[in-house]
């Protein structure tokens, strides 16, 4: 839509053939093209990467999982019934939402709306229970 609604606007038909209009229209269209379908346009920016011109490079995605980490115990904080993924039948990264205090959760036993911070956790080796806090969350102790 925004697409169409400034090209309209630029499009050199309507402003009366101008040097201007028309740039503004290739820029445009160049943008959309990029848009639409960036594969094509990958091998454009490594080529331009070595002639010297600065560019936003493409960021990495970073993806986070469990694996090497322990899934510490989670309890519900008034009726203390066990919270996980597989008994609530939540996605699997609905524990790392919990986990980073992105999102809360109800008790499936007392209908509790609780998140990391008043939820009690335990560790998953000696069981005792801690303190928790969200930024503990990409350190693995």
């Amino acid at each position: 839509k925004a697409y169409f609604l400034l090209s309209s606007k630029v499009h050199p038909d309507k402003n009366a053939n101008s040097v201007t209009s028309k740039k503004a229209f290739q820029v445009v269209l160049e943008a959309f093209e990029r848009l639409a379908s960036p594969e094509k346009f990958d091998d454009d920016d490594e080529q331009d990467d070595h002639a010297g011109t600065r560019k936003r490079r493409k960021t990495e995605r970073f993806t986070r999982d469990n694996k090497g980490c322990r899934v510490t115990t989670i309890c519900c904080p008034r009726c203390g019934d066990r919270w996980d993924t597989n008994s609530q039948g939540l996605e699997e990264a609905a524990y790392n939402f919990l986990m980073q205090g992105i999102k809360q959760y109800i008790c499936g036993g007392c209908f509790l709306k609780f998140g990391c911070m008043t939820a009690k956790h335990s560790c998953p080796h000696c069981r005792k229970s801690f303190e928790y806090d969200p930024d503990d969350y990409h350190r693995k102790i």
